[in-house]
């Protein structure tokens, strides 16, 4: 059995694959080049730029991206929405009445004819809570 290769070999490998496709292309534009010589053209002033490092990547060296906290916001309550399937929300019931709300939005796609949802929000809490 075949053992796995790792993540820096595989890497390597396909470096390699890749300098020698770049070194393949190269020899076939080659031959097509016309033995004509272009007349010599004026160079304009150019200014040596130094060539730029290339840098690598390292795992070892990177720090861990750190995540945000999300409690700065305050505190907030779930409580239930009867809801139109477009989203507008009819009337508001407290977490714990759950059957009441399920109730009222049966009662309304019964009376009305139209679909009507129950979905759970966060809302803020008031300071008095």
């Amino acid at each position: 059995m075949a053992s796995r290769t790792s993540n820096r070999d595989r890497i390597q490998r396909m470096a390699l694959e890749a300098e020698a496709t770049k070194k393949e292309k190269a020899e076939k534009a080659k031959p097509k080049k016309k033995a004509k010589k272009a007349a010599p053209r004026k160079k304009a002033a150019t200014k040596k730029v130094p060539a730029k490092k290339v840098k690598t990547k390292r795992a070892a060296t990177r720090k861990a991206a750190s995540r945000k906290k999300a409690g700065a916001k305050g505190r907030v309550k779930i409580v239930w929405a009867v809801c139109v399937p477009a989203g507008k929300a009819l009337k508001i019931f407290p977490y714990r009445e759950k059957a009441g709300a399920q109730a009222e939005a049966d009662r309304l796609t019964a009376k009305k004819g139209t679909l009507h949802v129950l979905r759970s929000e966060r809302q803020p809490m008031a300071d008095d809570e």
